[in-house]
């Protein structure tokens, strides 16, 4: 079997075994519990069993199991399971709706948040499985690099940060060996070709800058020829080629600087359509008693506004009206000088908002008029973004994207208060790296990392 099919054969085990979980779940809840109508009559069991599995079907067709995926990250694979869950329950009970005229809400509740936690345990399981399975030369894909520059280096490193890629790299080829390497030296560029002949290789990744035109071309049709996946690596440098990304403008090939999902039309209209929707829901049900309670110890604590709103560079670096609740005492530096540890300007209840981030919370005007989104880079003060811009590089690339409440940054160590251009600089780093690997599970997954960081405390938040 090769091992393309091998990998089907794998998501398709996946498949059944999310089935076979459903089924138990399925099994247990229906002897429990009975659907019945006004006048005595019930829905039968085999009708709510087929309602169920029929949406599991129709879902497993779109979804894929991606725990499966070389390369892959583990908060991926958590929002790939709440999604699937949340496919199945909406589907379900449109049907069990749209058929039966009422919808259990307590029982599609136990059924699908007892499958959602299910999934994440035998889905993490699976994975540490195949890691094991792969680290022994399992469903491998065995891989020669051709070239020896640092973004071939880079090239190798991807492929073998995590076992559960299944990547064997059998060695490389350059003019010379390099010196104290763990890789394998396989010989010089005039080789490559006759390796391939006597050697199992599925993959070549070859660099172009350390080959010429004609043994670029002599591996690459021998890999055509040959059903050998071939990936010729950009001859830049080694920072376009980790960011680039591949266009066409007519009949000429272009390398941008970096992938940006939030440039194409699809991704900006589900992102603001997001914003709409969630900042809307949240500031006609939650914000006006949030409002009543805060707004009360606001001006308990100190005499002044409720509401703190300071000029902030937005997307593309137009300045906006940044609302917060206010958490300082009225003063002359707040647009200037960042909060720091026991800074005597911020009140005991304004401590106490900083804490909780229930300051922010006002933020979500600006998602519904448009001048930040939920997730993003956070805004700075004009004054920062004058400094900074000056001292780091590519720091005004997080304008590309509107600016957002909670951030990548914020949720991986980076919230609150840059004692360093140091500091300064990861914030940055996190902020691209958000914009280059935009998705929108990725942005339900920083929302909830935002809301679990709230709960048990930020030590950055003060």
């Amino acid at each position: 079997m090769n091992q393309l099919g091998l990998s089907q054969y794998i998501r398709m085990i996946i498949l059944m075994i999310d089935f076979f979980f459903l089924n138990l779940l399925l099994t247990v809840l229906l002897w429990h519990n009975d659907f019945s109508f006004n006048d005595g009559s019930s829905v039968p069991t085999w009708q709510v069993w087929t309602v169920v599995l029929f949406s599991f079907v129709l879902c497993s067709r779109t979804f894929k199991p991606i725990l499966y995926f070389r390369i892959i990250k583990g908060y991926e694979i958590a929002v790939n399971v709440v999604l699937l869950a949340l496919k199945n329950c909406i589907l379900a009970g449109v049907l069990f709706a749209f058929v039966f005229h009422f919808l259990p809400v307590d029982f599609f509740f136990k059924l699908y948040g007892s499958f959602c936690l299910v999934l994440l345990v035998l889905h993490y399981a699976l994975r540490n499985i195949l890691r094991v399975y792969r680290k022994n030369g399992g469903n491998s894909r065995s891989v020669v690099l051709v070239g020896n520059t640092a973004g071939m280096r880079q090239v190798y490193r991807e492929l073998t940060s995590d076992l559960a890629a299944g990547y064997l790299v059998k060695g490389y080829f350059a003019e010379e060996p390099r010196e104290e390497s763990s890789v394998r030296y396989l010989g010089t560029f005039d080789d490559v070709v006759d390796y391939l002949k006597d050697e199992h290789v599925e993959r070549v990744y070859c660099n172009l800058s350390l080959i010429d035109s004609k043994q670029f071309n002599d591996v690459m049709n021998f890999c055509e020829n040959h059903l050998i996946r071939f990936f010729a690596v950009p001859s830049f440098s080694c920072s376009i080629m980790n960011h680039g990304t591949l266009k066409r403008m007519g009949g000429i090939s272009l390398v941008a600087m970096r992938k940006e999902p939030l440039t194409q039309l699809h991704n900006i209209l589900l992102k603001r359509l997001f914003d709409i929707v969630f900042s809307a829901l949240f500031l006609v049900t939650l914000f006006p008693v949030i409002l009543l309670v805060v707004g009360v110890g606001i001006k308990i604590s100190s005499p002044g506004p409720i509401f703190f709103r300071q000029r902030r560079n937005g997307q593309m670096g137009r300045e906006f009206g940044c609302f917060k609740f206010r958490t300082m005492r009225v003063n002359m530096q707040s647009d200037v000088k960042q909060a720091t540890r026991d800074d005597p300007r911020v009140t005991k209840f304004g401590r106490f908002l900083r804490k909780t981030s229930i300051d922010e919370l006002p933020q979500f005007i600006n998602v519904l008029i448009g001048d930040m989104s939920v997730v993003g880079p956070r805004p700075h003060m004009l004054r920062h973004t004058e400094e900074y811009s000056e001292l780091i590089n590519k720091y005004m690339v997080r304008h590309y994207v509107k600016p957002g409440i909670t951030g990548w940054a914020q949720v991986t160590g980076y919230r609150g208060e840059t004692r360093t251009v140091e500091e300064m600089a990861g914030r940055i780093r996190q902020d691209i790296w958000y914009i280059e690997h935009w998705s929108f599970s990725f942005d339900l997954y920083i929302i909830f990392q935002t809301v679990y960081n709230a709960v048990k405390g930020d030590r950055q938040a003060y």
